[in-house]
């Protein structure tokens, strides 16, 4: 069977001989879940405690990232409104000595 890729992009199918797979949900705070970490490995293999604390360290980081990434495009949209808000108040006189 060859290696496939769907047309949606949400399923790729593949023969495989070997895999050993470990996942982990990834969550900020004690809620809010963001998604999975999966690390693959083309051969049968034990995960040791190192290879998890690498890859929990790189979840924290996406973590991270992904949140603060979030919290700015909200803050980025909520500036917008404001200063959108703050154009459509001011009376007319007022901006056209603005302009």
């Amino acid at each position: 069977m060859p290696t496939r890729l769907s047309k949606d992009r949400r399923t790729l199918t593949a023969k495989v001989t070997h895999l050993s797979l470990w996942t982990d949900a990834v969550f900020w705070g004690l809620q809010d879940f963001l998604g999975a970490l999966n690390i693959y490995s083309r051969e049968p293999r034990q995960w040791s405690d190192e290879d998890i604390g690498v890859a929990v360290a790189l979840a924290d980081v996406a973590t991270s990232y992904v949140a603060n990434a979030s919290k700015l495009h909200g803050q980025e949209q909520l500036g917008g409104r404001l200063l959108t808000a703050v154009r459509e108040s001011t009376p007319a006189h007022l901006r056209a000595l603005r302009d």
